[in-house]
């Protein structure tokens, strides 16, 4: 699978349900699991409740080692933030997906954004001290 944005999110853009606004809104990153443990499904995962995995658990409100994103910005149709850390990731399986969505205190309600799985360091197989996600210069998406 690609990094991609998920078709739920792409909805929200086009229909403000739920509304999502990348700039001012709690944007998060955390860690999913192997491919075994969860495989994205771009056409119906849309919240945070779909995700599984070790740092991703289903139900979770937790958001277990999630950071959340700073310095965002949305300028001609991309979206970028500042560098982020995962601190302390408990050691555990390989994470081979690194997910992107807006915060809310229910798992059941908050927007999952985007998913990658390709890029520099991943997979990771965290090891109990911090993970640096380094977005591409080029921004995290581009619409």
């Amino acid at each position: 699978m690609a990094n991609a944005l998920y078709g739920k999110f792409k909805e929200s853009l086009l229909s403000q349900n739920p509304s999502i606004d990348l700039d001012t809104d709690t944007i998060m990153t955390i860690l999913a699991g192997q491919s075994a443990d969860y495989t994205p499904n771009d056409s119906s995962h849309q919240f945070f409740s779909s995700l599984v995995g070790p740092y991703g658990n289903s139900g979770s409100t937790a958001y277990n080692g999630g950071a959340t994103l700073g310095t965002k910005t949305v300028t001609l149709g991309v979206f970028d933030a500042a560098d982020s850390t995962l601190t302390t990731v408990t050691a555990g399986n390989p994470c081979e997906h690194v997910i992107v969505f807006k915060s809310i205190t229910d798992a059941n309600t908050s927007p999952l954004i985007c998913h990658m799985d390709s890029g520099t360091g991943i997979p990771v197989t965290p090891n109990g001290g911090d993970i640096l996600i380094t977005w591409s210069g080029s921004g995290i998406f581009s619409l």
